[in-house]
């Protein structure tokens, strides 16, 4: 069951002292002195509390308060306990009195300071007005008490001072509440609770000194509830949360002249006129008479008067302000370069701003290159759809442009009273993107799909083949002795037969099926709704049609591709990857069976994985037994060729194979999880490193290591990493770590919240071959980086243009850019005059052993 809520604490006390002052009326105990002491000395405490509890922005106003409450409740003790403690009657005046009185310019002083700080700027209308109804509705006081007091002669001195001070006290009170009343500070319920407790003790006060003037009083106890509701009132304001921000003016609020303002002047300007009529008619003076109500009336009728013109001069302000407004949404408008458009719900348009002439060349409804796309924006308005959409218009000549639409239902406003289109033109946006994703899934050299693209086309395909349950096949192509065809002839007729090649199996593929490059000399092709015939017979025709000879280089090259076939028939539960993997197995298969022809894939073929589970054996072991080992290549500022820091690469000496390739053993390590402890071994080994490089030349250095995605998923990386770092004593801002695009394949919001773990105190991070994979805006967005790190392909593949956009990309980003693969001098000279960052590559330095590293930073140093 749920707990019932506790009333807050203002009501409580409010309805306590409800109950109390009903106990001070009626039972036993009816007019208990000590009771209505301990109601007077209630608020003092409510308020000391409110103040505690709220911090109110003017506790100084809220002090005074307290301290007049405090007066008060002293004047209650002492009047109500003197004839109790003294045995003789209360004298006239007395300590009381002095209390009583000393109340009112506290209380005054309290009430204005709340007004200073409520009131914006100076308020000299709101004031006036206020002086207006202080002095009216004082005017009956003056009458009924102060007067009569003034012409007893049967009082002295002080008894006449102190009997006039009661009702004067309560008019500098009313002229402090109706300031207050009239002021543009906030109306919240601890106001009106403060407004409602001085207007119950004016009234009270009135009472009594009338009752008192005419010897009527005799201490009624009906009397006491007028104080007693006074000071409940004052200490609930005291204790409700609006308290603290009874001093805040309403940002924009000014005082105006309403019509229920200029009636409460109005009455209290006829207060005047008004006793002077009724004494007359008390006096039988008829003719005063008249000529009084005769004054009243005129009054009357050019407060009316006033009242209309008030009125039409506010209608004229506010269409004055409503024009300004439009001329200056007009202005605005019109240099927009957006188009804006408003059009009423059948889609009739009623307003254009001129962006849209000025862009368009005619009417935003007669542009539409695509009529869907206008079938779309009226489907758009029928649904009031608000979220963004895309449509194609014809600029001025013709040209077609995307725009961005958006709607927004605006038939409610007065000024707009339609729907608004604002079409925002994303053209160059959407050409970046499209250059983006280019780079991303299609190979610089030969325009085909890469291997992210073609994976994630086989991935696909291997779904609708499980649902349809077709067949499809996977297609590996080497070409044999490519290696000597760079070597004799250069890259750049090596760049040449790729480009020769790729046309010709994009020639020889049907429409729907994909061919890639997968990098280096090696290609793919994606076959769908193929059997192993079918397949073998395509596989044929590719090596014929590639084995025709090329005339590159003003000569004729003569062609040889080994290629692997691998079919995934209906319910084959491969992944893409293994599919793509089979192919390239029966493609070595081909190979090493003489080159030149193709060869399926089969289960014997899984030899080669047999081998995957020897390295992978061993590999477990070689952590163990020391035989991995760190080389470092050096990372230089291209500006001045000074060595920034080093990137720690892994190497693998095996006792029988020798030197393994980390391509060959490292998926292997992602695959087995064995990652991880290599990964924490590198840590150590490298920062433990970049330590000694320091201390030996006495300069800092940055060290980089790489980071797989399956390090990152695991849960202990961020605490490798501290531990690697407290271990060393390798300051964490000059540890990099370098990561791919493929951290957020797998779980991405993970990968970027340990990445931001890894952030947030003080490790960089790299984006490793940016532009090869799936590199995007929207990655560079998720991923913390730091750094952008060039692909070398595109120095090898030689893509200037590509190359200077990721450089000027990481500028505007302001990001830092290394450029790897660095072989010549011409390659630094041109990534120089780009204002790349950082290279390195086997210009500068192959990657060295620990020992030869040293020796090369102290020659770098020297």
């Amino acid at each position: 069951m749920s707990r019932a809520r506790r009333p807050p604490l203002w009501a409580a006390y409010l309805a306590f002292g409800l109950v109390a002052c009903g106990a001070y009326l009626t039972g036993p105990l009816a007019g208990a002195h000590w009771l209505m002491n301990a109601l007077g000395l209630s608020p003092v405490i409510a308020i000391a509390v409110g103040i505690r509890r709220h911090h109110p922005a003017a506790k100084s106003a809220w002090i005074l308060l307290a301290a007049g409450s405090a007066l008060f409740w002293a004047g209650d003790v002492i009047t109500y306990n003197y004839e109790r403690v003294m045995h003789r009657p209360v004298p006239f005046p007395s300590l009381g009195d002095a209390a009583y009185v000393g109340m009112y310019p506290v209380m005054m002083a309290g009430l204005l300071l709340l007004v200073r700080r409520r009131s914006n700027g100076t308020d000299r209308g709101g004031l006036i007005d206020g002086l207006v109804l202080t002095v009216g509705l004082a005017l009956p006081s003056w009458v009924a008490l102060v007067a009569p007091y003034l012409h007893q002669h049967d009082l002295g001195i002080w008894a006449k001072m102190t009997s006039v001070a009661y009702p004067m006290g309560d008019v500098i009170l009313l002229g402090a509440v109706v300031r207050l009343a009239l002021d543009a500070g906030r109306r919240e319920p601890a106001f009106r609770l403060l407004t409602s407790s001085i207007a119950l003790l004016l009234v009270t006060d009135f009472t009594y000194g009338v009752l008192t003037l005419h010897d009527a009083f005799t201490h009624q106890v009906w009397l006491d509830a007028g104080w007693i509701g006074s000071y409940l009132l004052w200490g609930a304001a005291g204790l409700h949360p609006s308290m603290a921000r009874l001093a805040e003016p309403v940002p924009g609020r000014q005082t105006v002249l309403t019509r229920f303002r200029l009636g409460l002047l109005t009455l209290a300007s006829l207060i005047p006129p008004s006793i002077a009529l009724l004494n007359d008619f008390g006096e039988n003076d008829v003719d005063s008479a008249v000529v009084e109500v005769a004054s009243i009336a005129l009054f009357a009728l050019v407060l009316t008067r006033m009242a209309g013109l008030i009125g039409r001069q506010r209608t004229l302000s506010d269409e004055l302000h409503r024009r300004q407004g439009e001329a200056r949404f007009g202005a605005l408008v019109g240099q927009a370069s957006d188009l804006i458009v408003v059009l009423d719900p059948d889609g009739t348009v009623t307003f254009s701003s001129p962006s849209v002439k000025r862009v368009l060349g005619r009417c935003l409804m007669d542009a539409f290159a695509d009529p869907l796309d206008r079938a779309r924006l009226d489907q758009a308005i029928d649904r009031e759809e608000t979220e963004p959409f895309e449509c194609t218009l014809l600029a001025r000549g013709g040209t077609p442009r995307e725009f961005e639409f958006r709607l927004t239902n605006l038939t409610g406003e007065e000024s707009v009273g339609g729907i608004l289109l604002n079409a925002r033109d994303v053209s160059e946006r959407k050409s970046f993107e499209a250059e983006l994703k280019n780079l991303a899934f299609r190979d610089t050299v030969t325009g085909l799909a890469n291997r992210p693209m073609f994976i994630e086309a086989t991935r696909q395909a291997l779904a609708r083949g499980r649902r349809d349950e077709s067949t499809l096949a996977v297609l590996f192509l080497d070409l044999d002795d490519f290696k000597e065809i760079n070597d004799s002839l250069g890259h750049g007729v090596g760049d040449e037969v790729l480009v020769a090649v790729a046309q010709r199996l994009d020639g020889a593929v049907r429409g729907a099926d994909i061919a890639a490059r997968f990098g280096g000399d090696e290609f793919a092709v994606l076959l769908e709704d193929v059997g192993s015939q079918e397949a073998a017979d395509a596989a044929q025709r590719v090596l014929n049609l590639l084995a025709a000879p090329a005339r590159l280089g003003g000569r004729e090259i003569a062609l040889r591709t080994s290629l692997g076939v691998s079919v995934a028939v209906a319910g084959d539960s491969r992944t893409a990857e293994e599919l793509i993997r089979d192919a390239d197995a029966a493609m070595y298969t081909a190979k090493r069976d003489g080159k030149g022809g193709y060869r399926l894939f089969e289960p014997a073929m899984h030899a080669d994985v047999l081998h995957r589970l020897e390295l992978r054996s061993d590999l477990e072991r070689a952590i163990g037994a020391g035989e991995l080992e760190l080389y470092y290549q050096p990372v230089v500022r291209l500006g001045d060729g000074s060595v920034s820091g080093f990137e720690a690469l892994l190497r693998w000496h095996h006792p029988t194979r020798g030197m393994v390739s980390p391509v060959e053993f490292i998926p292997i390590a992602e695959e087995t999880g064995l990652i991880v402890p290599i990964g924490r071994w590198v840590l150590h080994e490298a920062t433990q490193h970049a330590r000694r490089l320091e201390e030996a030349t006495g300069g800092p250095l940055r060290m980089n290591v790489n980071l797989s995605a399956k390090q990152l998923q695991h849960g202990g990386i961020v605490a490798d990493v501290k531990s690697a770092l407290a271990a060393s004593g390798f300051p964490p801002e000059r540890l990099v770590l370098e990561l791919t695009e493929s951290v957020l394949l797998e779980d991405g919001d993970l990968a970027v919240m340990r990445l931001n773990a890894l952030k947030s105190f003080g490790i960089r991070l790299a984006l490793d071959d940016f532009g090869t994979g799936f590199s995007s805006l929207s990655y560079l967005s998720r991923l913390p980086v730091d750094v952008l790190k060039l692909d070398r392909s595109f120095l090898r593949d030689g893509a200037p243009a590509l190359t200077a956009g990721i450089v000027g990309l990481g500028a505007a980003l302001q990001l830092e850019v290394v450029a790897e693969g660095i072989e010549t001098d011409d390659q630094w000279y041109a990534l120089q005059a780009l204002g790349c960052d950082y290279g390195q590559g086997f210009y500068f330095s192959r990657p060295l052993d620990a020992a030869a590293s040293l020796a090369y930073r102290a020659i770098a140093v020297s």
